[in-house]
C-alpha cells in the first residue's frame, strides 16, 4: 500500500502518494474533451490529424481555416471514428475559409438548421 502525503494541489490540498502523483482524476480522465484548431488547408495535414486524433481521447474537433470546398468529397477527409460536418468556403474568392467539426461516432448530435447563416 503507497504512503499518503500532503501536497499543493490548485483546488487546496490533497492526498498524494509518494511519487507525488495525485489520486484526483485530471480532466483528460473523464468528461468531454474539446479542441480547436487553424490548421490552414485540412487536406494538406490529414494524415498528421489521424495520427493525433487517434492517440487523444478529443470527442469534438473544431477546424478553422479548413480550405475545404464542394470540389472535395467528405472521403478526402475522413478520419476513422469521426464524422465531419462543415461548413465550406465559396469557390473563386478569397483563399482561405472553410470550418468543420469532427465528432466521435458515438456522440449524438443534432445540426441547427435554424442557426446557419449563408
Amino acid at each position: 500500500m503507497s504512503r499518503l502525503r500532503e501536497c499543493r494541489h490548485p483546488t487546496g490540498a490533497c492526498k498524494c502518494n509518494e511519487r507525488g502523483k495525485s489520486r484526483h482524476s485530471s480532466i483528460w480522465d473523464r468528461g468531454l474533451v474539446f479542441a480547436s484548431l487553424n490548421i490552414n488547408s485540412l487536406l494538406s495535414h490529414i494524415d498528421k490529424l489521424g495520427v493525433f486524433i487517434s492517440s487523444s481521447k478529443v470527442g469534438v474537433l473544431v477546424v478553422n481555416e479548413s480550405k475545404l470546398d464542394s470540389a472535395v468529397h467528405n472521403d478526402d477527409a475522413y478520419l476513422t471514428g469521426f464524422e465531419l460536418v462543415g461548413k465550406d468556403r465559396k469557390i473563386h474568392e478569397r483563399n482561405g475559409g472553410g470550418v468543420c467539426i469532427y465528432l466521435r461516432t458515438n456522440l449524438n448530435y443534432r445540426i441547427r438548421e435554424d442557426l446557419r447563416c449563408e
